[in-house]
């Protein structure tokens, strides 16, 4: 069951604005835009739009008619991600998705949104996992915890690396492990937006 995110509205909008990519297999699709848009919002930093154009876009980036489509379709996605800070900042962004027992489709689904919310997650990789945590090797129950979670989003987004990263042997093992991990999604995503509020206590 999905819970709804995106209005009707938001979707017809966001889908025209990637209508517009250069190369649309770089580009996100609306379900990977969805979750790098989400990402951001919990972010606790700031952006410049220009940030968002290659992750949305890719290298190629995109083209429009003219300035005013532009401008008009980059307002909506600019009220999007505004209308995620407000949930956020209302402990309302909630994970889009409630899991029994994912299908291929959902598991499909959930892997893009991942792909989008590691994107996202990326742009400010320090925040998530400073380099001097990661350098001296030994973790915190916490440190511990926050990469168990970007790993369960790192794999939902890419199974393909899911026996490589997770040492596993072979395809089957790998498949199970994907569909546990995506389980373990929304406790993942749950568990980054505590870190997110505790950066931004400290702030």
């Amino acid at each position: 069951m999905r819970l709804k995110m995106l209005s009707t509205d938001e979707q017809q909008q966001l889908g025209r604005l990637l209508e517009f990519a250069l190369d649309r297999q770089q580009a996100f699709n609306l379900v990977q835009l969805e979750g790098f848009l989400f990402g951001i919002a919990m972010t606790p930093d700031t952006f410049v739009p220009s940030e968002w154009f290659e992750a949305i876009f890719g290298e190629a980036g995109a083209e429009f008619p003219d300035q005013e489509i532009a401008d008009s379709l980059l307002v909506d996605l600019a009220r999007v991600l505004e209308r995620f800070h407000r949930l956020y900042g209302e402990g309302a962004l909630n994970f889009p998705v409630l899991l029994t027992e994912p299908d291929k489709q959902t598991l499909a689904k959930l892997s893009d949104w991942a792909v989008g919310f590691d994107r996202a997650l990326a742009t400010r990789a320090e925040l998530w996992m400073p380099d001097e945590v990661l350098e001296k090797g030994i973790f915190t129950d916490e440190e511990d915890a926050l990469m168990s979670s970007l790993m369960i989003v790192l794999g939902v987004a890419y199974p393909d690396r899911i026996c490589e990263v997770f040492e596993l042997e072979s395809e089957e093992q790998g498949q199970e492990a994907w569909v546990t991990l995506a389980g373990q999604l929304p406790l993942a995503v749950a568990h980054l937006q505590g870190h997110a509020r505790q950066l931004d206590s400290q702030a």
